[in-house]
């Protein structure tokens, strides 16, 4: 989980490269989130302030705005999904479903007063630290994004129904990330 070593090797797997991705553009100045899926998979999100949302990024499968394709092209069976940056911790999963209703019946690792209370302990500390400005920045965008999420629905981009693209065939079959066949 060296992002150094990675540039070195040229070799590693989602969450690797990931971390990676997050630090190239953290450091080129990218308001940017790591995105963990607790069915196996990270990528990330940038804030785009053009869009005034954060938009999905996969550096692994060259995936721009595509937030969908983990279910839909995949076939992926979502339970929950967090994004992580230095200035909070979102649980985002409505972003990465169309299926809302069906995603939610697998959600049994904790109960969803649980979860956000967590989440909301986790960014108590974490706003504790920022400046009075990052704090107001940070909640603005939060605003904008529970309202965001409470409208994903809508039509499937083309990118959003492909199967997984990267890793041996023979372990994208076993993991069952091929998609419909």
């Amino acid at each position: 989980n060296n992002p150094a070593a990675l540039l070195e090797t040229h070799t590693g797997r989602c969450g690797e490269w990931a971390n990676c991705f997050v630090l190239c553009c953290r450091a080129m100045g990218y308001t940017t989130r790591w995105i963990h899926d607790l069915t196996d998979h990270v990528w990330a999100e940038y804030y785009s302030e053009q869009l005034q949302r954060w938009v999905h990024l996969d550096p692994c499968e060259n995936a721009f705005d595509t937030p969908k394709m983990y279910e839909s092209g995949w076939g992926k069976q979502l339970t929950y999904v967090f994004a992580h940056s230095c200035e909070e911790t979102v649980e985002v999963t409505q972003r990465y479903t169309s299926k809302w209703p069906e995603l939610q019946s697998r959600r049994m690792l904790a109960s969803e007063t649980w979860v956000q209370q967590l989440i909301q302990s986790t960014n108590a500390t974490v706003f504790g630290r920022l400046s009075e400005t990052q704090r107001r920045i940070v909640q603005d965008r939060q605003a904008r994004e529970r309202i965001e999420l409470a409208q994903q629905e809508g039509q499937l981009q083309p990118g959003e129904q492909l199967p997984r693209q990267t890793g041996d065939l023979q372990w994208r079959q076993q993991r069952g990330e091929m998609g419909k066949e």
